[in-house]
């Protein structure tokens, strides 16, 4: 037990991606427990018939896959550097833009 604790006070990205995972299953549990509370599309009075707790189970597990996916995308894709501020001045050319013309060939 203590070398797991160790070895995710050392590797920060692995614990990001735990508590990420984590997360998403949390907001899994919301979301089907939501569909199962409130019978949307009869699921609750399907499943509570049909004695499918398997099927709710992976019901759970791949709608928590993905929201862990999502999670942790938005958790990785936040790492990245913040830009460079300023942007400097603008310099502003002196003089009105100029009319081209163009002639259709072939016509």
């Amino acid at each position: 037990m203590h070398s797991i604790a160790r070895f995710l006070r050392t590797q920060h990205l692995v614990r990001l991606f735990l508590v990420h995972a984590l997360i998403g299953y949390a907001i899994s549990t919301a979301f089907v427990g939501s569909f199962l509370i409130f019978d949307i599309g009869g699921l609750a009075t399907l499943a509570a018939a049909q004695n499918a707790q398997p099927a709710m189970l992976l019901l759970w597990f791949f709608v928590g896959l993905t929201f862990a996916s999502v999670q942790m995308g938005m958790a990785v894709m936040s790492l990245a550097d913040p830009p460079p501020p300023g942007g400097g001045k603008r310099v502003r050319v002196a003089g009105a833009p100029a009319a081209a013309r163009i002639s259709a060939a072939g016509r």
